[in-house]
């Protein structure tokens, strides 16, 4: 659950790093003969990691290597930590743990039907962008830490509209206006990650009966 970022990049971007989507350059520490940890440096400047040992050569490697900016980092948060503190600079502004919750599909109980209102959940389509592009910018501000700044509101439309290329963005509406979205952020065949969830606070707060979603 932990490598599921690395394991969908792989699956869907390849080895070859040409700096395109879903695309990164892989740094491995080889431990008696086995790969003993991972740290790949993605397209848009984040590196993800999975490596018990030899955290921040891997990143120092990566970066090193891409020549890119590193804008955050991700991955168990005991490896995170090492790696940031072997930098030997604050390499990334905000640091915060979050819970990896594992779920298999046959256990999801739905939220019951809602007698007030009509809700419904669709894919994203392209349509929905000017809305999408707004709120994945919110997105980035508020949970990632990213500067409220038109890099980042750049940074944010490129992510949401591969999203939706891909057929990855989901939109939760309520009478049919959308409310919240969320994306698959990882994805390979036996599992899919639930990331970039947002709930407009306009909807949330004209609707405060949807405290669930």
């Amino acid at each position: 659950d932990s490598s599921l970022f690395l394991r969908s990049f792989l699956a869907r971007g390849g080895l070859v790093d040409e700096g395109k989507p879903l695309q990164g350059t892989y740094a491995i520490a080889v431990v008696d003969g086995q790969v003993g940890g991972v740290a790949m440096h993605t397209w848009n400047g984040i590196i993800y990691l999975q490596a018990p040992e030899r955290a921040a050569a891997l990143v120092r490697l990566a970066v090193e290597t891409t020549g890119r900016p590193l804008i955050g980092l991700g991955g168990p948060w005991l490896q995170v930590e090492a790696a940031h503190a072997g930098l030997g600079a604050p390499a990334v502004q905000r640091r915060s743990p979050e819970d990896l919750f594992a779920l298999n599909l046959s256990d999801l109980v739905p939220p019951a039907p809602s007698e007030s209102c009509v809700i419904s959940c669709r894919l994203a389509e392209e349509r929905d962008l000017d809305l999408l592009r707004d709120w994945r910018f919110g997105y980035e501000v508020e949970c990632t830490g990213l500067p409220d700044e038109d890099g980042t509101r750049s940074f944010a439309a490129q992510a949401i509209e591969g999203h939706v290329a891909r057929g990855e963005a989901f939109l939760l509406e309520v009478d049919g206006i959308p409310v919240s979205v969320c994306t698959h952020n990882a994805r390979v065949r036996d599992n899919v990650q639930i990331g970039g969830v947002w709930t407009a606070l306009s909807s949330y707060r004209r609707r405060t009966h949807l405290s669930w979603v």
